[in-house]
């Protein structure tokens, strides 16, 4: 799919975060949330992946107002405003076990499109570019993605990304769909912890899969 970049999170993204998450929330079980989460949520996870140095990155699209703008004004350079983008998705990397300080070489990855932009390469472009960060984590406070930390704060460098996956079994090939697109990036599966979530009436198993950088 054209037509859409990506970038550093804002804060400002976060109810738009919100409204991708509720949809998972109240249908699938990709989360095990079962209840809508306030915007603060949101929010306190893109602070907590500031404050360690980790990255937080969105897709987004002109809304179609702003893409009509465009084409009227042939792109006039001096009538150009600050557009009004839709998040049609979004992947961070945030602590893995934060508190307890002989994690900080790890991370675990969080990574949501929206309904209306899945099979479109948005996820794939989000994954790949993310792990492209992840390797050369300086490479997040440049173009294009422009991202920043608080005062103080370095990019950190990540030796593995965890990414822990419901399996839905009434999904693609009984809920491996999902875990074959992280093992075609290089993610390994290391384990299934079965039954472990509970949602929708039915037992749900959890599978872990691991990145190594280096």
């Amino acid at each position: 799919m054209a037509g859409f970049t990506l970038r550093a999170a804002r804060e400002a993204d976060m109810p738009e975060i919100a409204r991708i998450a509720t949809h998972y929330i109240l249908n699938t079980v990709i989360t095990f949330h079962e209840e809508v989460q306030p915007v603060d949520v949101y929010a306190k996870a893109f602070h907590s992946c500031q404050a360690l140095g980790l990255p937080y990155l969105v897709a987004v699209k002109p809304s179609k107002e702003d893409a009509d703008r465009g084409k009227d004004a042939g792109n006039d350079a001096g009538t150009k405003e600050a557009p009004n983008e839709t998040v049609i998705g979004y992947a961070y990397a945030n602590g893995y076990r934060a508190e307890r300080m002989g994690y900080r070489f790890a991370s675990e990855l969080s990574i949501f499109c929206d309904p209306g932009y899945t099979g479109c390469g948005v996820g794939s472009r989000l994954l790949g570019e993310l792990l492209a960060i992840l390797k050369t984590p300086s490479s997040f406070l440049t173009a294009p993605y422009n991202g920043s930390y608080p005062a103080g704060i370095e990019p950190r460098k990540v030796r593995q990304l965890i990414s822990v996956m419901s399996i839905d079994v009434t999904g693609k090939r009984e809920g491996k769909a999902l875990q074959g697109f992280y093992e075609s990036f290089g993610f390994v599966f290391r384990g299934r912890l079965v039954e472990i979530g509970y949602k929708f009436g039915r037992w749900i198993d959890t599978v872990e899969l691991q990145y190594t950088f280096y």
